[in-house]
């Protein structure tokens, strides 16, 4: 992980500071919400386990660092809140359902992105795209399940992730110095984030979410 993190960070160093000393950088925060949700895939007769999304948490920071009017490149780092979540129905020793709990699991990443924005067009309100390679680095696991197994896999989570970010925006300019945006990224990995090896099966276990996120530079 140590080398991952320090390849992707001295990546960033490297562009922003080839760009900063033509460019007027602005600074900015964003927050939103994470719909997250995961491919549970085992080798047995299990085979693909549907789970449902679970909504999370998503803020952070990022610089705009302009390399042409409508160019931009934009190192963010935000916590994001990941995972998944599943029914599980309760059933009588008769076979009959008798109430259904649902069961979460949170997966916590620092996520760094390297993205570039591009603005279709000039002026006060304008649409953008955006997108970039992704490194995000595990910070915590849980589960509302309690049970050695549960824990293996919790462990089994890797300590970094590498994807791609790609997504669309639309910013406004305030009144006062700065800028106001509402936009929404799709994340997904280049491999699995986690794999655990069972006494019956290996479990891969994939990420995906989607971000709605608004912020302000300034």
């Amino acid at each position: 992980m140590k080398k991952t993190a320090m390849s992707f960070g001295l990546f960033l160093l490297l562009v922003s500071s080839s760009v900063s000393a033509a460019a007027s950088p602005r600074y900015g925060i964003k927050a939103g919400l994470a719909g997250a949700n995961q491919n549970w895939e085992y080798s047995n007769v299990l085979g693909k386990v549907n789970r449902d999304h679970r909504t999370g948490m998503a803020v952070g920071v990022f610089l705009d660092l302009p390399l042409k009017q409508s160019f931009q490149f934009r190192p963010e780092a935000l916590y994001v809140q990941k995972g998944s979540q599943i029914d599980v129905t309760h059933m009588t020793y008769a076979g009959v359902p008798q109430g259904m709990t649902t069961i979460k699991d949170r997966i916590d990443y620092l996520s760094l992105r390297a993205t570039a924005r591009v603005k279709t067009a000039a002026g006060p309100l304008g649409l953008y795209f955006l997108g970039g390679p992704r490194l995000d680095l595990k910070m915590g696991a849980s589960s509302d399940i309690d049970s050695p197994e549960m824990d293996a896999i919790l462990d089994a989570y890797k300590s970094s992730v590498v994807g791609l970010t790609m997504g669309l925006g639309i910013e406004g300019a305030l009144r006062a110095k700065g800028s106001l945006f509402v936009e929404v990224c799709y994340d997904f990995d280049f491999g699995e984030a986690a794999k655990y090896v069972g006494d019956e099966a290996t479990l891969t276990i994939d990420n995906k979410a989607v971000l709605l996120m608004i912020g302000m530079a300034f």
